[in-house]
């Protein structure tokens, strides 16, 4: 029995060693962290420069921002010839618009009254039958109005017509005979435009009935209750699917769950869009207005733009690193335009190593186009230098400005208060709980077992089978409530295991601390001894009964030693993986169409 368990424990030892020592020192390589290279420019697309240039030429003002654009490819090139992994900026982009928030979709008015058309087109088809004809419109119509909801509902005559288009497809339906998905699509177009009312003569009763019919079972649903912040003292505009429901701080009562897109404006610019599922109840949304002006994902690429240098110079480091936890990055590069020194083509850049996890530059560089990968190899080594001159030269890191707003603001600008720390914190609580009950079960019936154990001296006793199916029972449930009880504390960790770079000693000792409980269970295990405890009779051998039970306090340090293996564990399957995305959280979605409940984040 000894060999068995034996070989498998010494494997598992071995593994982890050949495994786990290689990825610690991948950690601590270039190929174990995530990269972001970003660029920073001013909202105008061109940047200031202290530096005056001479009157015969081009002027400071004038370096155009797709100029930045080449200096991050240069800085990116730099980091893959390094050996480091860089998150490519398109997929950033993209990644960054899923999670966080997206550009709002702004529409021509050849546009808008294209759509108009459309929606008068559709209807008239439907209204001679011509079904193909107006199931094309229509399909225009829907994309148009998924993409630019927001635009189309913020004036009310637009919002009207956009409404009248959504409802031409619940008339299609009904004309399919498809009562169900009709009534289903009425929910979402009422859902979309709250509180705006059809143009009735475009509609027959049917479809207008069916919309009333919606409204009534909306009503119905236990009301969500929003309230809305932001790190600005001064009131700024909020909406709800692009129509003004008030300013901040906002807090509305009895308003309709369900998937919404909410709008924070501070000034004359639309503000980004965030995708948001409300719930029955309080919802609490917060809004990093830093991260919301300087934000830039035009053109499928993922930048900062700011008004001036000293706005940039306030947040750059702070919405830099929201950023990186938004795309899952360990470290960002951030590039910045300087201006140019002499002439338009001579121009000057600032490179911030910014982590993520800290938030603070921990080295820069300045130096002019032809010297950024030099500088950029500076500044992976810690140095903080300026390749301006024929010799670089020590130089401070940059320090941001201290500000008022929180730093700790959530993975996106938008976020429920529940954040992924706080919710991954309840559920290690709640599995650490549970691990914790069962383990003091499983203790005091390992007791209770043994007093039972040594009370069985003589099989001839009276009252032995009782005894001795009792004896059995108590054993198999200690045995799997200690299962039970090492399942939930494995759990546990992984969620109470902080984030870092490789695995640190603590947790290479928590695991050695583990092996050792482990072996010391397998030679419990290997024990085949026994001690005599029944009296010998006449013709009869005494019995035989396990050396004080060595077999089942084997099996219980065993499952007592995996939580302990899975501490350092936990580090090396994060470093295998190289990636920092969100901590783990769990994940609750309930919406009219579907119910998911897990987990999501890292590992």
């Amino acid at each position: 029995m000894a060999g068995p368990w034996l070989g498998a424990f010494i494997a598992l030892i071995v593994a982890t060693i050949i495994v786990g020592m290689p990825q610690a020192v991948r950690a601590q390589s270039p190929s174990g962290r995530r990269w972001l290279v970003l660029a920073s420019h001013l909202e105008n697309d061109l940047v200031e420069s202290d530096n005056q240039a001479p009157a015969d030429q081009t002027p400071a003002d004038q370096i155009p921002a797709d100029q930045i654009t080449d200096a991050r490819a240069i800085v990116e090139l730099a980091l893959r010839k390094t050996g480091y992994e860089v998150l490519e900026n398109d997929r950033a982009a993209r990644v960054f618009e899923r999670i966080h928030s997206s550009e709002p979709v702004r529409l021509s008015p050849n546009e808008v009254e294209e759509a108009k058309e459309r929606i008068l087109a559709a209807t008239r088809h439907l209204s001679y039958g011509e079904m193909e004809d107006a199931t094309r419109e229509l399909e225009a119509i829907g994309d148009l109005r998924e993409a630019a909801l927001e635009f189309l509902n913020r004036e009310t005559e637009l919002a009207r017509s956009a409404l009248d288009g959504c409802l031409t497809g619940a008339r299609l339906l009904l004309q399919h005979q498809r009562d169900r998905q009709a009534f289903a699509h009425a929910t979402d177009c009422h859902r979309s435009h709250p509180g705006i009312s059809p143009h009735r003569e475009q509609h027959p009763s049917a479809v207008l009935k069916l919309f009333e019919r919606a409204k009534t079972e909306l009503r119905a649903v236990p009301p969500a209750t929003v309230r809305v912040t932001t790190d600005r003292k001064q009131p700024c505009d909020v909406r709800f699917n692009g129509i003004k429901v008030g300013r901040t701080p906002l807090e509305l009562r009895r308003f309709r769950p369900g998937g919404t897109r909410i709008q924070v404006e501070c000034g004359k610019r639309a503000g980004r869009v965030h995708r948001v599922s409300l719930h029955s109840g309080l919802n609490e949304i917060d809004v990093d207005m830093q991260v919301e002006h300087a934000i830039d994902t035009r053109g499928g690429l993922i930048s900062m733009r700011y008004q001036n240098l000293s706005e940039e110079d306030a947040s750059m480091v702070h919405v830099a690193r929201e950023v990186g936890r938004a795309t899952g990055v360990t470290d960002v590069f951030l590039v910045r335009n300087l201006g140019a020194v002499k002439s338009a083509t001579d121009r000057m850049f600032e490179i911030h190593h910014i982590p993520v996890e800290t938030g603070r530059v921990r080295s820069s560089a300045r130096a002019p186009a032809i010297h950024l990968s030099g500088a950029t190899r500076a500044v992976l080594r810690g140095q903080s230098l300026d390749f301006s001159s024929d010799e670089p030269e020590p130089i401070e890191p940059f320090v941001a400005p201290s500000s008022n707003s929180s730093v700790e603001r959530g993975v996106a600008s938008v976020s429920r208060k529940q954040h992924p720390r706080r919710n991954r914190i309840i559920a290690g609580a709640s599995t650490l709980a549970v691990g914790a009950i069962l383990g003091a079960t499983a203790t005091g019936l390992f007791f209770r077992y043994r007093n039972q154990t040594a009370e069985q001296t003589d099989p001839f006793e009276p009252g032995f089978d009782e005894r001795e199916d009792a004896r059995i029972r108590t054993r198999r449930w200690m045995l799997a409530t200690g299962a039970f009880a090492s399942a939930a504390l494995t759990a546990t960790v992984p969620l109470f295991t902080p984030e870092r770079d490789g695995v640190p000693w603590y947790s290479w000792l928590i695991g050695a601390a583990g092996v050792g409980v482990g072996v010391l269970g397998v030679f419990y295990e290997a024990d085949e001894g026994c001690e005599a405890r029944a009296q010998p009779r006449e013709g009869i051998e005494p019995g035989c009964i396990a050396l004080e039970n060595h077999h089942d306090v084997g099996s219980l340090l065993i499952m007592a030693s995996v939580p302990l293996i899975t501490a350092p564990l936990t580090h090396l399957v994060r470093a295998w993986f190289g990636r920092r995305s969100k901590a783990l959280a769990p994940r609750v979605e309930l919406d009219r169409e579907h119910l998911a409940v897990g987990l999501q984040g890292r590992f």
